[in-house]
């Protein structure tokens, strides 16, 4: 499981860096198409818009599994020796929050079938599924650094 979760998060990193890359060469090229030519290209701020989504998404299942998220770590000082039973409560209070975001956007996903972002013309669907992905990665990755904390005997650090 562990070599799967490895695999996965690789794929997470390498879209997560084509996006950043895409934006950052987008974004330069209308830089240059508006002060060499004085046009502006109208797709390229939607575009950046919905691929920094994107970025959250790819990134948070990895966060997740690197225990990275912002968090209270005065409570694992002040109570050291509860810090497992705080890392099972924050993800179990992560998980309530995740398990009905996938719940809504499959709920949301026919809605957008058909439909196409206003200036670039994709499909909105693709960047629904895209999240839905990056959201079930979401809840899988803390079932999993869940389970890695019950099987370790002593406090993750």
């Amino acid at each position: 499981m562990k070599k799967t979760f490895q695999l996965c998060n690789k794929v997470f990193t390498i879209l997560g860096i084509a996006m950043i890359v895409f934006i950052v060469a987008t974004i330069f090229y209308q830089g240059v198409v508006r002060y060499a030519f004085g046009r502006t290209i109208r797709w390229v701020e939607e575009i950046a818009s919905y691929l920094l989504v994107g970025i959250v998404f790819a990134g948070i299942g990895i966060v997740e599994q690197d225990d990275g998220h912002v968090k209270m770590d005065l409570m694992y000082t002040v109570f050291p020796n509860a810090k497992k039973f705080f890392q099972l409560t924050s993800r179990f209070c992560t998980f309530l929050f995740v398990a009905p975001c996938i719940y809504c956007e499959i709920i949301y996903l026919p809605s957008v079938r058909g439909k196409t972002l206003g200036a670039s013309g994709l499909p909105l669907g693709l960047f629904h599924w895209f999240m839905l992905f990056g959201l079930i990665y979401w809840l899988l990755s803390i079932l999993y650094s869940s389970y890695e904390i019950t099987q370790t005997k002593e406090c993750l650090q």
